[in-house]
């Protein structure tokens, strides 16, 4: 048999090896039923009793949603940060040799049955589906938070903490407020998507920015 001939056949069988390998892992997990845990690729963390969060971890993606304690860290960012509590306050910050380092799979879940502060830093964080009687969100350097589906009483946040600061703070139309106290400060950037909050007000600095549309461009002549 010609030397081609030889390795063709051992690629072949290396492709069918592969095959068979997968199939046998994907029956397995069919059979246990793992493949319908949306949480899988996370570890559950034991922290509970708390209505602050702190994210001074850069790079990371972290969502907040009502509902019982939960603190779920996807596989990918569980060796890269750390999750303590002080306090009321849970604290994520990142492991110094890890530093800087980002990939798509950073990503906290984090669910709690009140949440009364919002601190971030260089990370992106969603607030999504709370009903509260006030919140207050502090932003700084490079964060991204983006509010949705809340329904919130009193809304305080300041975006631009610290000089050099561009954060962006964004609030779209399922929203609903009754009362919000914005500060945009240094090179802050505020994104109000067609929400319409009854008692509005907020501070710009001469370096911030925004991006107004829908019923909130009536906010800003009042």
């Amino acid at each position: 048999m010609k030397t081609s001939n030889k390795l063709l056949l051992t690629a072949l069988a290396v492709v069918l090896a592969s095959l068979l390998t997968y199939n046998i892992a994907l029956r397995a997990e069919y059979q246990r039923g793992t493949y319908k845990d949306r949480f899988r690729d996370y570890q559950t963390l034991a922290l509970t009793d708390f209505d602050q969060v702190q994210v001074v971890s850069e790079n990371v993606s972290v969502k907040l949603t009502p509902g019982p304690f939960a603190v779920r860290v996807s596989n990918n960012a569980a060796a890269k940060v750390n999750i303590t509590r002080v306090g009321r306050r849970l604290v994520i910050t990142e492991a110094p040799a890890l530093r800087g380092t980002w990939a798509p799979g950073n990503q906290i879940l984090i669910s709690c049955p009140d949440l009364r502060l919002l601190r971030t830093a260089a990370n992106s964080a969603t607030v999504a589906g709370f009903t509260l009687d006030s919140l207050q969100v502090e932003q700084s350097r490079s964060s991204a938070v983006e509010m949705t589906n809340n329904q919130l009483g009193v809304f305080q946040a300041t975006a631009g903490q610290g000089a050099g600061s561009n954060p962006q703070l964004s609030i779209d139309h399922s929203n609903r407020i009754q009362r919000a106290s914005l500060a945009i400060k240094n090179r802050g950037e505020l994104v109000l998507e067609n929400v319409f909050i009854p008692q509005f007000s907020c501070q710009f600095s001469d370096s911030a920015t925004a991006r107004i549309s829908g019923k909130s461009l009536g906010m800003m002549t009042r």
